[in-house]
């Protein structure tokens, strides 16, 4: 039967999230697939000597493209996990050559390994374990601006890594990673940073489920927090005249599932895919994403920000937060409403040696809504442009348990302005530090 299936046909159907309306069904042939997985071939290429983990939900392309189509034509080894949580001690087990995660996987990977130094017995370990991370974001950084190390510089890089980077990603389960990606939302600079100085450059996708998965990346060589690289190998990509992506190739979708109205509206008569994303391009051709068109917010002065950029520098910038989400539309200041990670205060509250309690009572302890708003502050200085004005601040308890924050109410974020910080946290329950519950 098989020798009956041609290339149009269809292989698969795999659902939107439905996060700008109602799911739909995204219609991928064999060909699709197959564009995919040999334009990324030019840049991640991978074969039977790689070894992947499949994590992620695999009713979502990610996962399908990364582990499962992956092992069917390139022969790449795949573990399938069937709990999320228990990622960080299948990656000790199996230790991939091959990494795919969103944004907050590599953030939390990036917290435990800070949580690890930090929390160790040995003050000179501790101390030789920073010079290290130093030593080797130095060494990134010239690799990436001049292409090559100085010599004094080459042998303070080799010494950090035999005595202590390579260490931390054995310990971590990476230390046989050839690729590591990041993709479906914003990567904070803090975090790309983080890893290359540990040797891992990650590289950055960009794509969507209507074009099978990745349109554009960048490469080890070619690693940058500031883009998502180039075009696949046959994928054509243009900017609308608002900076909107256009995409056209063997990749793209035949259409929606038995929804020729969105069909339409997403792909024109000359076969691009309108993707929604805004984006600017570069003299090198490559691309930086501004936002979500949709999500873009526009403030009382008219200012464009991406809520999602400033989501996710908060996000990094301390371990103890969960979720962050940005609003602001037709207002002279930016508020963030911040959930806090169970696990992570859970966590926290047992190095901490804390009682079991609530996790309003975890929450109140001191220190914790200190390391949100230091959080909040990094972001703004990160995205901050313009001269700092005068402000007020205060925080009081709002019903249930909240907390407000409000911080420079004149101060800019992000070419907008930012404000206020809620800092919200779960409905209570009790958490116990020695078995904390995954926040999600």
């Amino acid at each position: 039967m098989w020798r009956d299936v041609r290339p149009d046909d269809l292989a698969t159907i795999s659902y939107t999230s439905g996060t700008t309306g109602s799911p739909k069904g995204v219609e991928l042939s064999h060909a699709n697939i197959l564009a995919q997985l040999i334009g990324l071939a030019g840049s991640l290429p991978v074969g039977p000597q790689d070894r992947i983990l499949s994590y992620l939900p695999a009713a979502h392309i990610a996962d399908r493209v990364t582990a499962h189509y992956g092992a069917m034509v390139r022969g790449v080894q795949v573990t399938t996990l069937d709990d999320p949580t228990r990622l960080a001690a299948a990656m000790s087990d199996i230790r991939p050559t091959i990494v795919f995660g969103v944004p907050q996987v590599w953030q939390k990977t990036r917290s435990a390994i800070e949580r690890g130094i930090d929390a160790h017995p040995s003050a000179p370990v501790r101390k030789i374990s920073r010079w290290a991370l130093t030593v080797g974001q130095r060494s990134a950084n010239a690799r990436i601006e001049e292409g090559r190390l100085g010599l004094w510089l080459r042998i303070r890089s080799r010494l950090a890594d035999r005595l202590v980077l390579h260490r931390i990603l054995r310990a971590v389960g990476m230390d046989a990673v050839r690729f590591a990606v990041s993709g479906a939302a914003p990567l904070s600079r803090d975090t790309f940073q983080f890893f290359h100085a540990l040797g891992i450059p990650l590289t950055q996708v960009w794509g969507l489920t209507e074009a099978a998965g990745v349109c554009t990346t960048t490469s080890s060589a070619t690693a940058s927090a500031r883009s998502v690289g180039v075009p696949l190998a046959g994928i054509d990509l243009r900017l609308g005249a608002d900076g909107e992506i256009f995409v056209r190739g063997p990749a793209v979708m035949s259409g929606y599932h038995q929804d020729l109205a969105n069909t339409y509206r997403a792909i024109d008569a000359e076969g691009w895919l309108r993707t929604g994303d805004l984006a600017e391009i570069d003299a090198a051709g490559a691309v930086r994403i501004v936002g979500r068109k949709s999500e873009m917010i526009i403030t009382d002065e008219g200012d464009n920000i991406s809520p999602a950029i400033i989501e996710n520098s908060i996000s990094a910038a301390s371990f103890l937060i969960g979720h962050v989400m940005v609003i602001g539309e037709q207002r002279p200041y930016l508020t963030a409403l911040i959930t806090l990670d169970e696990e992570a205060i859970a966590a926290d509250a047992q190095r901490a040696k804390v009682e079991p309690a609530t996790l309003d009572v975890l929450c109140e302890r001191p220190g914790v809504r200190e390391a949100v708003a230091e959080a909040v502050r990094a972001a703004n200085s990160t995205w901050y442009r313009g001269p700092s004005r005068s402000g007020d601040s205060y925080c009081s308890t709002m019903p249930g348990g909240s907390a407000v924050r409000k911080l420079h109410p004149n101060r800019a974020c992000a070419a907008g302005r930012s404000s206020r910080t809620t800092l919200r946290k779960s409905s209570p329950s009790t958490i116990s530090p020695h078995r904390a519950r995954p926040s999600r």
